[in-house]
């Protein structure tokens, strides 16, 4: 790392729950340790998910649980020296946690299954994303990300429509509805079998959009 490192910061709000963004950031902070970076997970839902995930397997991601607002952006300051990418776990999207985590944030991935309500709390998390970007020195890019998406089921196109209809962004490649995605959280480390093979074509559309910077920083030191 350079001098003047600082960490990639990638955040997950939604103003609804049972979406799967705690699974979406163990998986994406698992991948990418497993490649090779150096990464942590700032948990600051109740539920300590992300904490109770990694505890039960040691598979190189930091977790840091912090319930004190104040402490999250001088916490993310200290660290972003020591990591390439720091996840920012959050429980809804407008306590003063999760807005301050947004406007940390370099990178915002809004989590959605295909439902009708669950995408209206994506399109209003996406809002409130734009909102305080246009207050904040730091914008952020926003993605709404379709989890537990079932590939047969036609209500995947709907929801599609109705968030473009919205003005709202989603990436093309979903994490696909697989049964090692929820147990993953009982054994820790990433999924197994065909969730991990979703996984994987969910990094790739990651890596090709140019999104995660430490494939980026990777691929240009590659290329001298």
């Amino acid at each position: 790392m350079t001098k003047n490192h600082k960490a990639q910061i990638i955040s997950a709000p939604q103003r609804k729950g049972g979406v799967g963004k705690s699974t979406m950031i163990c998986s994406l902070a698992g991948w990418l340790a497993k490649d090779g970076a150096k990464v942590c997970i700032i948990d600051t839902d109740p539920q300590k998910t992300c904490e109770r995930w990694m505890e039960k397997q040691e598979i190189g991601v930091s977790v840091l649980y912090l319930d004190n607002d104040e402490l999250l952006a001088p916490s993310v300051q200290k660290l972003s020296a020591d990591f390439d990418v720091i996840f920012i776990d959050t429980a809804g999207y407008k306590s003063a946690m999760a807005m301050y985590a947004i406007a940390l944030s370099d990178l915002v991935l809004i989590p959605s299954k295909a439902s009708e309500p669950d995408a209206e709390g994506a399109i209003r998390t996406w809002n409130h994303v734009k909102s305080i970007g246009i207050t904040s020195a730091k914008k952020a890019r926003s993605y709404i990300v379709f989890t537990d998406v079932d590939k047969t089921a036609k209500i995947t196109q709907v929801v599609k429509d109705a968030i473009s209809a919205e003005g709202a962004e989603f990436l093309e490649k979903p994490l696909w509805s697989r049964t090692g995605f929820k147990e993953m959280h009982s054994h820790g480390g990433l999924p197994s079998g065909s969730a991990l093979t979703a996984l994987r074509e969910f990094i790739g559309s990651l890596q090709i959009s140019g999104l995660i910077d430490f494939y980026n920083i990777e691929r240009a030191t590659q290329n001298g």
